[in-house]
C-alpha cells in the first residue's frame, strides 16, 4: 500500500470513529421535571357544587367532565370547539369571592401567551428523543421565550 491510500485509510477510519463516539456519548433521555399546565387535576375524586347559570336549570358543559378527567383532547374533539385550539385556565384558593373576581377580569390577551407557551413546551419536551438542549440547541429556549412575549391575535374567552 502507498503512503497516500494508508493516510486516506487512517483518515477515513478516525473521523468513523469520532462520528460512531460521538452518537454513543449523547445522553439517554430521562423524565424530566417540569411544571404541569395549570388547572391539571389527576385523580381526584370531585363534585360540582354550583356553576354558571344552575339557578336557571343549565347543565355543566360537557368539556368540564373531560377537563377533570384529564382527556384534553376529547374537548377540542367536542362539536362546539371543532377547527379551533382550547386552552384552559384555572385557578384555586380558599377565598371564593377572590377566585369569582380573578375570573371576571381575567385578561385574555395577557394571559393567554402563557397557555401557549407552555402547551409549546409540552409538544416539544414530549417529542424530544433525548434532552431539549441537545436535540434543540437554543432554539427551544428562544422558541418558548418568544411564545411568552407574543402578542396572540384572536385568542377568545368562552364559558
Amino acid at each position: 500500500m502507498t503512503i497516500m491510500k494508508r493516510f486516506s485509510l487512517s483518515v477515513f477510519l478516525l473521523a468513523g470513529i469520532l462520528l460512531l463516539s460521538g452518537c454513543m456519548s449523547q445522553q439517554k433521555r430521562e423524565l424530566l421535571l417540569r411544571e404541569e399546565e395549570p388547572g391539571t387535576i389527576q385523580d381526584w375524586n370531585w363534585i360540582i357544587l354550583d356553576y354558571r347559570n344552575r339557578d336557571r336549570g343549565e347543565f355543566i358543559p360537557d368539556w368540564v367532565y373531560y377537563y377533570y378527567e384529564g382527556n384534553f383532547s376529547a374537548i377540542e374533539n367536542l362539536p362546539g370547539f371543532r377547527d379551533k385550539y382550547v386552552f384552559i385556565s384555572g385557578n384555586t384558593g380558599t377565598n371564593f369571592n377572590a377566585l369569582l373576581q380573578w375570573n371576571e377580569a381575567f385578561p385574555t390577551d395577557l394571559d393567554f401567551a402563557r397557555l401557549a407557551a407552555i402547551r409549546i413546551e409540552k409538544r416539544f419536551l414530549a417529542s424530544a428523543v433525548t434532552y431539549p438542549d441537545d436535540e434543540y440547541g437554543s432554539y427551544f429556549e428562544a422558541l418558548i421565550r418568544a411564545a411568552s412575549d407574543a402578542q396572540w391575535v384572536g385568542a377568545q374567552r368562552e364559558d
